[in-house]
């Protein structure tokens, strides 16, 4: 949108860049829909994850 809008608003928007336009707005109204979100949340934003760093070597 941050380069559509302004060459739509200036009457420079080509048949190329219109093409290009429509399938970025298709991605990015058909992605949050094909995304499985419970699949999603369980494994990435609820699960707890692993330490990062150094690990306590010897200390079991």
């Amino acid at each position: 949108m941050a380069i559509a809008l302004p060459l739509w608003s200036a009457h420079q928007l080509d048949a190329d860049t219109m093409e290009t336009v429509k399938a970025c707005l298709m991605g990015v109204v058909l992605c949050p829909i094909v995304i499985p979100w419970p699949y999603v949340l369980a494994h990435y934003v609820k699960e707890r994850g692993d330490r990062w760093g150094r690990t306590a070597r010897g200390r079991d």
